[in-house]
Parts: structure tokens; C-alpha cells; sequence
């Protein structure tokens, strides 16, 4: 726990309150699938637009250190991955492997923990983001793909 509540929906609340288009992958993710992952960061994918990305950095620094106000919007939204090394650490992604924000928003679920609603990718969308070959990614697909499994009762 970090004060506010968990690392997830302190990030949460934070980039709900600045109106970011997001939607958490990652180990959180599957986490809210069933899956638990260690993991100390919270992977959000955003809308890599520069208004949005600018409202997302903004809201980050409402983070313990404020890091993200070090960093320029503009930067940002052309990587595909940006590590903000704050408490708790946040990964902005533009893109998770091959998906994009537009993808993920479609079939994104939603939860509410705490009175903070969390955007999260769907089973089929977060095993796509898994798609990397690394050797942790694999196994975690073959963990949600267990899951899935069980849903559509395998």
C-alpha cells in the first residue's frame, strides 16, 4: 500500500481525474483476470495522442516525487514504452507489442475498487500484448490462456 490506497488505484484515480484515456495491461491486468503476477509497476497503454499524453503526464505527477512533470509530452507520446520512475513506478505505453489504446478501448472491462474505476484489457487483448516472446511473457499467456479456459468452461 501506498497512501491513497493500492498502486493501482492511486495511478487510477489520479488519471481518471485528469481524463486520461488509458486502459491498464500487465500484470494488474491479470491480476483482475485472476492471474497474480508479482509486480511493482503499474502498464498503462494510452491514447498517444498529444493532448492526452499531456494530461496523463500531468496527472502523474500527483505521484510521491512528481517525475513525470520532467517530461515532455511530446517525447513521450512517440515511444513505445516510458518508464516513470516515481512511487509507484508507471510504464505509459503507446503501444504493447502490437496493440494500440484504440484496440484495447474497444474491449476494455472496467471495475471499481475502492470508488476508482479501472479501465483493463480483455482476456483476448492482454494475451496479444503477451505476444513478445520473452520468457515471462509466455508464461503468463499460457496462465491466461488457463483462465480462459475455465471462462468459456473447457
Amino acid at each position: 500500500m501506498t497512501g491513497g490506497g493500492t498502486r493501482l488505484t492511486r495511478v487510477c484515480g489520479l488519471l481518471n481525474a485528469g481524463k486520461v484515456k488509458y486502459v491498464v495491461i500487465g500484470a494488474f491486468a491479470m491480476a483482475l483476470h485472476g492471474v497474480v503476477r508479482a509486480t511493482k509497476d503499474v502498464d498503462i497503454l494510452i491514447e498517444p495522442t498529444l493532448a492526452n499524453t499531456r494530461r496523463a503526464l500531468k496527472a502523474l505527477r500527483g505521484l510521491t516525487w512528481g517525475v513525470a512533470g520532467e517530461l515532455d509530452p511530446a517525447v513521450v507520446m512517440m515511444r513505445p514504452i516510458t518508464i516513470i520512475g516515481d512511487d509507484p513506478r508507471v510504464d505509459i505505453l503507446t503501444l504493447a507489442w502490437s496493440v494500440r489504446y484504440a484496440d484495447a478501448a474497444r474491449k476494455a472491462l472496467t471495475v471499481e475498487i475502492d470508488g476508482v474505476v479501472i479501465p483493463y484489457a480483455d482476456l483476448d487483448t492482454l494475451i496479444r500484448t503477451k505476444q513478445t516472446g520473452r520468457h515471462q511473457d509466455n508464461a503468463d499467456i499460457e496462465s491466461l490462456q488457463r483462465v480462459k479456459r475455465l471462462i468459456e468452461g473447457e
